[in-house]
Parts: structure tokens; sequence; C-alpha cells
């Protein structure tokens, strides 16, 4: 039997500029804030309520989520997001993030086509998708 608390329904994300990042992941990945004070915001996915939540907190400490992997030295993220169009949302994220770069190929034939991008606080996030073009 499972733990009683194993479902995770919300994730913790610093940020320096709370309006900013409110905005960046509105525009950048449809999560509208349904609640904030000066200091956190509570985001959701529009429409559903399933998703984990999202909450920003505003922080003057430059720590922001990545790791290096040691074996391969690939910067990644601690937050994948899944969309059943990844070159349609890779197009999306492009013209608000300059310089995004293209999408590569997976490493591995198990894995999913996806890339890696920065939101708007410097922290490391990616977007997957197993559906293939």
């Amino acid at each position: 039997m499972p733990p009683p608390f194993a479902t995770l329904r919300t994730v913790e994300i610093p940020v320096s500029d709370l309006q900013r990042a409110i905005r960046w992941y509105g525009e950048a990945l449809g999560y509208a804030c349904g609640w904030s004070d000066p200091q956190h915001a509570l985001l959701a996915r529009e429409g559903d309520a399933a998703a984990t939540q999202l909450l920003l907190v505003q922080t003057d400490d430059p720590t922001r989520l990545s790791f290096r992997a040691t074996h391969s030295g690939i910067l990644h993220g601690v937050l994948d997001f899944e969309t059943d169009d990844l070159d349609a949302a890779h197009a999306h994220l492009a013209r608000l993030i300059p310089g995004l770069a293209p999408i590569p190929e997976p490493a591995h034939a198990w894995a999913p086509r996806g890339f890696g991008f920065l939101d708007s606080e410097g922290n490391r996030l990616a977007l997957f998708s197993f559906r293939r073009p």
C-alpha cells in the first residue's frame, strides 16, 4: 500500500521578480495565477484541475533550479513539462526566449524528443513529447 502523502500537488520555484514570473508562466506555459501576496503566487494550468500547481516564491537567493549530470555534463532542469505538439510549443517559446536552441535529436532510442530552456528567472525547465513528427 502506498503512503498516504504520495501525490505531488505543488512545486515551489524561486523567483527574483514575482510579477515578471507570473506573466512569463502565463504567456509561456499557460499557467494562471489563482492567488498571490507580495512574496508568493500560486499558479495552475487553466482548465486542468489535476495538474501540479506552481508556487512562485520571491527570493534574493540567487540559487535556481538546475543540476549538471556527472556522466554527460548535460545541464538538467528539475521540472519537465509534457506536450502533444513539441514543434508548436518550441515555436511558441522561441518567440518569448531569444536564442532558443533548436530541438535536438534524442540521445537514446527510448528517450522522448525534448529541449531545455530557462524561465524568466533563470530556472532550468524542459519540454518533451513522446510523439514523433
